[in-house]
């Protein structure tokens, strides 16, 4: 049985310098740092996620040295072999789109009609013929012959190696995200299947380290091509206007009426009305980065990892705006203070001194006030205020208008028949919210800004209560999760309802336009201009791993994770699964401009 155990690991250790090589493949087409220890992370990261490989072979693998020499031989060398052809197919992919293999390229190739469309051609089809012959070939000598070349001594040797400088990466990613490196963090995609490290918690618990340092931080280089080309920024003709974004947290489409929110209900009646309109997301990050850089939430990890702040800011910067950033609830997670503020970390405030989460409320809308009232120039300001009550489901007691017992929901008995009480509180956290924008929007008109300050109000997602099946958000690209009300008080306008398909990222096209951008909206973002429609069959929402291309009636849910890539669904309007086959192939059909999408920010 020795020798068994002997022999798997020899041969794993042979495929290891295999996979290795072609971890090489993803190195040379990935854009080099000027920095030396930044090339040798990327070297050092392939040889770590090459024996990451190598180990999940092994432990496949182990449960069959029990069997007949010859039956293992056959069962180790398709294992490996189904291994090698993975990574090798998913360069290819890599190279053309800069993603991994994903359920966009699963719903791709199996939509019909894909094929006819695609002319792989000879030369292409002759490369990848050879390729995975070479492949049986070298496996065949390898699990035959090669392995007994290894002597035993040298095979400790190797997998202790092998241990350390996987140790040594994996820390040394960590270290590098704990102190902003963004000359090793922006490398996290570039194998498949690679796991980074992170141990921010600790660092900051344990260590005391201040993990959300902004100040004096540097971006060597990216692999972003984000914007596409230099902002062309014109001189504006008349004075530029206020700007105050509302975000609420989990505040939903449905929750906009006189009962629950009366003062947003009064403004809405002022102001434009996109009635059918979406979130980038069906959680707070990826609601927010829809928001405020007009791309899908899909981008969010490379531009988190790239440390790339938004082109909103440089514009407005450049337009001579101040800033006042203002949040109930902390910006370093989601990780904001990295991303969409990472150049104006001065003008946040996010920290204050209670853990009462109604107080941070009342403190958030104090400190607008206060701000305000300090301005004494003619500069015009943006602020962004996101209040986060709803999401816990946390009220002062004089708001229990929905009769709730204001209890913590039990997630393990919590169910559709005993929701009420949950959405209660819910609801009672909106009224709450809505009273402060009450407050908020009252001193702005007795401070005369209403005349000069365009005000949105919306919501980072929505928030469900098994209207659909589900409970909470970040769980179904459904209405519930995703539709999020978009109200835009203009000065010296009316009220108009905009009932076409409209999405967060038409947000940073729209104001980019009227603060004189001229570039072409496609420059920085997939939006366009709210008040210069066109024509939209669907909006496209992300999380962590999946998206959903959602229309008025349906959602094609999808994973661009290697890992979930058969994980692809149809959903009617009222989430229902679809199980019509022409139906599906034909919302399928999306993926083809989606995958482009995906890839056209990238160097």
């Amino acid at each position: 049985m020795k020798e068994k155990f002997a022999k798997l690991f020899k041969i794993q250790l042979l495929n290891f310098f295999i996979i290795f090589l072609l971890h090489i493949l993803f190195f040379l087409i990935t854009p080099k740092s000027s920095l030396i220890y930044s090339n040798l992370f990327l070297v050092l990261s392939a040889l770590s996620n090459a024996f990451m490989f190598t180990f999940l072979l092994i432990l496949i693998n182990i449960p069959f040295v029990f069997l007949g020499n010859t039956l293992q031989k056959i069962i180790l060398f398709v294992t490996n072999f189904i291994v090698f052809v993975f990574i090798f197919v998913d360069f290819a992919i890599f190279r053309i789109y800069n993603f991994h293999f994903n359920g966009m390229v699963i719903g791709m190739i199996t939509t019909p009609g894909f094929w006819d469309s695609v002319s792989l051609g000879f030369s292409t089809i002759l490369l990848f013929v050879l390729v995975i012959l070479s492949i049986v070939l070298i496996e065949y000598f390898i699990v035959n012959y090669w392995y007994n070349k290894i002597k035993f001594r040298h095979l400790i040797y190797f997998y202790i190696l092998c241990i350390l400088f996987t140790a040594f990466e994996k820390i040394g990613y960590a270290i590098s995200d704990i102190y902003n490196l963004q000359s090793i963090t922006r490398f996290t995609k570039t194998y498949p299947l690679y796991q980074p490290l992170t141990v921010r918690g600790f660092a900051k618990k344990i260590l005391k380290i201040d993990v959300n340092k902004e100040d004096g931080f540097k971006i060597t280089k990216s692999l972003l091509h984000y914007p596409k080309n230099k902002l062309n920024i014109a001189k504006p003709d008349k004075k530029l206007p206020n700007i105050i974004v509302i975000a609420i947290d989990s505040l939903r489409f449905d929750m906009i009426n006189d009962e629950v929110s009366p003062n947003i209900n009064m403004i809405r009646k002022k102001s434009y009305d996109f009635a059918n309109h979406y979130s980038g997301g069906n959680s707070t990050r990826f609601g927010i980065f829809s928001l405020f850089y007009g791309l899908y939430g899909y981008y969010w990890h490379d531009f988190l990892n790239n440390r790339q702040g938004t082109v909103l800011f440089d514009a407005l910067k450049e337009a001579g705006y101040d800033f006042k950033i203002l949040s109930a609830t902390l910006l370093t997670f989601p990780e904001f203070r990295k991303t969409a503020f990472i150049k104006i970390p001065d003008s946040i405030e996010d920290t204050f001194d209670t853990n009462d989460s109604t107080k941070r409320e009342h403190i958030v809308l104090e400190r607008f006030i206060k701000y305000r009232d300090s301005l004494t120039s003619e500069k015009p300001y943006f602020s962004f205020i996101f209040f986060d009550a709803p999401h816990a489901r946390k009220f002062p007691k004089e708001f229990n208008k929905f009769k709730s017992s204001g209890k913590d929901a039990n997630y393990l008995i919590i169910g559709k028949n005993n929701i009420t009480d949950i959405k209660n509180a819910y609801m009672n956290s909106v009224y709450f919210d809505d009273f402060l924008v009450g407050k908020l929007y009252n001193y702005l008109e007795e401070k005369g800004d209403l005349k000069n300050t365009i005000i949105v109000i919306t919501g980072d997602h929505g928030e469900e209560f098994y209207e659909q099946g589900h409970f909470g958000h970040n769980n179904s690209f459904g209405k519930y999760q995703t539709k999020v009300p978009f109200i835009v008080y203009m000065p010296g306008q009316g009220y108009k309802k905009i009932s076409s398909i409209t999405s967060h990222y038409d947000f940073v096209p729209t104001i980019l336009s009227m603060v004189g951008v001229k570039n072409d909206y496609k420059d920085y973002s997939f939006g366009t201009n709210l008040f210069e429609p066109e024509k939209r069959d669907y909006v496209v929402s992300c999380n962590w791993s999946n998206c959903g291309i959602i229309d008025n009636e349906s959602v094609l849910y999808f994973s661009y994770e290697t890992h979930k890539s058969f994980n692809m669904t149809v959903y009617d309007e009222n989430y229902k699964e679809v199980t019509d086959k022409n139906f599906i192939n034909e919302k399928k059909k999306r993926l083809n401009k989606i995958i482009k999408e995906f890839t056209y920010f990238y160097k």
